[in-house]
């Protein structure tokens, strides 16, 4: 896509501050300009700013301070539904559908907001999901969908109701490799070159060849915009790069693991059929061991079936067939994908950071003290950004909640630690605190089992994997991309 700088812009944001209860600034001072006909990257860690500007931008959240112009006019908007009335759509990274309605029923509250014909939607959006490589049933309930597709579905939906602007939030962060790129080559077509396309990605690499103008973020400051046009074709992560050392954000390679000698087997699976929700079968006659000091990664090619392997493994799920064995007395312990999960984003980061003990000691009275004591060690360790021990979970950015979920699980001494999709929702330099943390407990004496959409994940974290392919798990020498 290419945009003019000499048109007027499509949207403006101007001056935009977003100060949240108890003082703590997500945004200060942002000016950012979209054009008709771009795809406008914004980039930064965790916590720096992009997912909140995108929410502001698509009615979600009002800002504290600032307007938004739209075509030359301010707008106050009250919610989504204004935005969209305006032809301004948000796929988000918490996903928006409604569990309990079906993809078509959802569709048509968000065309009717639009302004749309339900009917046009539900196809194009049908076609964009079998570009993508999945099949879609309108009728479906949306709650039997499985993360990736219901991913690809939000940004099928958001891409065909706004007419103006499309804001993607992290929209490939646990879509399969080959769904990721194709969404990519569609964000490029001139199909969609009428419009302006804003979207945030930790896979940098990836998506730094789409963009027509890059807006970096840095705890809820603008660094820089930069525009393709400016450098002079010289290599865009080379020149971004730059910026990106700012914020702490490098790619990385880890070395092998290879602690001295692998313990016992602590878990064993035998011959394993997995179904998803809606009965459909997506692991195999699956078998693998896990062993004490031990890092097994699973790669899902297609990004399917990640959620349910690790359900079936902690004992969320049951088996369609097949056994799994675990040595008595292990303790498992479990790191979702998602941190509302795993939590009650309500509560505070303190009660959450401590919820395992609090569950376990079956009071009445909380200690206030011993939960305040543990939750600041997680926040020492993780090295989360937390204003407030005692403001909500879901005040603080995803990848932050994703911190304070993962120290919990792996600092309860566990056994054998589930981490599912580790660098999902992460900048790199999260990504990087994970990883150490997964090899830390590995060497300590635990198996540690990774489950992933990833391909670059077992490289990143140096282990052994084995990749999960049209439902069957096969040594990833045996398989092309």
């Amino acid at each position: 896509m290419q945009y003019k700088a000499r048109e007027e812009p499509l949207m403006v944001a101007r001056n935009i501050w977003k100060i949240y209860d108890g003082g703590y600034i997500a945004l200060s001072g942002i000016d950012l300009e979209i054009y008709r006909g771009e795809i406008h990257l914004l980039l930064g860690e965790n916590g720096a700013g992009k997912t909140t500007l995108l929410k502001i931008l698509s009615g979600a959240e009002k800002p504290t301070r600032g307007n938004i112009i739209v075509k030359g006019e301010t707008k106050f908007f009250r919610s989504p539904r204004d935005a969209l009335k305006l032809g301004i759509s948000m796929a988000y990274q918490g996903f928006s559908l409604i569990d309990g309605l079906s993809v078509e029923e959802n569709i048509s509250i968000i065309a009717r907001a639009s302004g749309i014909d339900k009917e046009r939607v539900v196809e194009v959006v049908k076609m964009v999901m079998k570009d993508l490589g999945y099949a879609l049933d309108p009728r479906s309930k949306v709650l039997t969908l499985s993360p990736s597709v219901r991913q690809a579905l939000e940004v099928s939906i958001a891409l065909n109701v706004g007419k103006l602007a499309v804001l993607l939030d992290e929209p490939t962060s646990i879509m399969g490799y080959k769904p990721s790129q194709k969404l990519l080559e569609i964000l490029k077509s001139d199909e969609y070159r009428d419009r302006a396309i804003v979207l945030t990605s930790h896979k940098i690499r990836d998506i730094l060849e789409i963009g027509d103008r890059y807006t970096i973020l840095k705890r809820g400051s603008k660094v820089a915009t930069i525009s393709r046009c400016d450098l002079d074709g010289r290599d865009a992560m080379e020149i971004i790069g730059k910026y990106m050392n700012l914020l702490g954000l490098s790619s990385f390679t880890a070395s092998p693991v290879g602690f001295e000698e692998l313990g016992e087997d602590l878990l064993r699976a035998e011959r394993i059929t997995i179904a998803d929700d809606r009965g459909v079968e997506i692991l195999r006659n699956a078998s693998f061991r896990l062993r004490r000091k031990e890092i097994l990664a699973i790669v899902s090619i297609d990004g399917r079936g990640v959620r349910q392997l690790c359900e079936a493994i902690y004992g969320l799920r049951m088996l369609r067939s097949g056994k799994i064995y675990v040595k008595p007395g292990t303790r498992i312990r479990y790191i979702p994908s998602e941190a509302v999960n795993a939590s009650i984003p309500e509560m505070s980061v303190a009660i959450n950071a401590s919820l395992r003990s609090v569950i376990s000691k079956r009071s009445v009275l909380l200690d206030l003290v011993e939960i305040s004591s543990q939750a600041r060690k997680i926040v020492e360790f993780s090295k989360a950004s937390v204003p407030s021990i005692w403001k909500p979970l879901k005040s603080l950015s995803g990848g932050n909640m994703r911190r304070i979920i993962a120290w919990r699980e792996a600092l309860d001494n566990p056994d054998i630690l589930i981490v599912e999709e580790p660098t999902a929702n992460l900048d790199l330099a999260s990504s990087e605190s994970i990883i150490k943390l997964i090899r830390d407990i590995a060497s300590k004496g635990a198996g540690v089992l990774v489950i992933t959409s990833e391909l670059e994940d077992p490289s990143r974290i140096g282990c052994k994997w084995l990749a999960m392919v049209d439902g069957e798990l096969t040594d990833p020498r045996d398989f092309k991309t």
